[in-house]
């Protein structure tokens, strides 16, 4: 499948109630968002004999309908790249085209839900996230349809790595990923490397994405950021102060013409993206790297 690079991306995920629907959108090569009853083509009006809870469900309901609805507008009317997940399939995606100005048919599919489908052009899969984690990092959560701006490369270089081929430097990187690469970064520093972790990567403290301990038993504290305002990487910068104290080691990491000016005598170390990205490329990671972003 080859696809314009400019062509819209998107995300939809069919969790269905009914495993049988989401068998069927596969077999039949559509995508589809589905809904109880009648679609609601306004905002529902209060009804005064129901409850204040019954209202607010039922407003709640006309907003998802068009928070799924929009982008499926959307992508009939422009076409695009529409990355699709079927109900039970695990771990697995496929990636379809969908042409310019293709119609949205409605679909029965029992007594009280119904479907809006839009017909494939073209497709491919399954294929395993396994095989591109940068994929699956960028997956919008909780979600059933919505654009995936970010997705762009790494939906290219999969329907076509020959003529898109994925850039392997540090900025091809998921947030996610440029935590793991720092966190490993500090595991093979040759000067005093990070002995373990005390708490999960990114999911330790407001301002720190890495907790640990040091081989000599200092405390290590890291901020990761792919942050390319000045004000913003200063703000976060300026968190760490807090933890720089006699019995801790405080990391920044950031893009190298980011550094903030005041670092230099604050107790906080920097270290460039840039940098960790190329050390760890010569400390023996340069496969660890390729799968992280997502090349073969």
């Amino acid at each position: 499948m080859d696809i314009p690079k400019d062509s819209g991306i998107y995300f939809i995920r069919h969790a269905f109630d009914s495993q049988v629907a989401a068998s069927e959108c596969e077999k039949n090569s559509v995508i589809a968002i589905h809904f109880y009853d009648d679609f609601p083509q306004q905002p529902p009006l209060e009804n005064k004999e129901a409850t204040p809870l019954e209202n607010r469900e039922a407003l709640k309901y006309y907003n998802s309908f068009i928070k799924a609805l929009t982008p499926l507008r959307a992508l009939g009317k422009n076409g695009g790249v529409v990355v699709i997940e079927y109900t039970p399939r695990s771990g697995e995606f496929f990636i379809g085209r969908v042409d310019p100005n293709t119609e949205i048919i409605p679909q029965d599919i029992s007594e009280k839900k119904c479907l809006k489908t839009l017909h494939l052009a073209d497709r491919i899969g399954p294929l395993k996230y396994s095989m591109y984690p940068l994929l699956s990092a960028l997956r919008p959560p909780y979600q059933t349809m919505s654009r995936m701006y970010a997705a762009s490369e790494i939906v290219c270089y999969i329907l076509n790595p020959q003529k898109y081929p994925m850039p392997f430097v540090v900025k091809s990187l998921h947030p996610k990923a440029l935590e793991q690469m720092c966190a490993e970064w500090l595991r093979t520093n040759p000067n005093d490397p990070m002995k373990y972790e005390v708490l999960k990567t990114g999911k330790t403290l407001a301002v720190i994405d890495i907790y640990g301990v040091a081989a000599s038993g200092i405390n290590v504290f890291a901020q990761i950021t792919h942050e390319q305002n000045s004000e913003e990487v200063k703000r976060k910068f300026g968190l760490l102060l807090d933890y720089v104290k006699e019995d801790n080691i405080v990391w920044f990491f950031g893009p190298k013409e980011k550094e903030p000016t005041e670092m230099q005598a604050s107790g906080v170390k920097f270290k460039s993206i840039e940098d960790v990205f190329t050390e760890l490329k010569e400390r023996g990671r340069e496969e660890m790297l390729k799968k992280m972003i997502g090349l073969d």
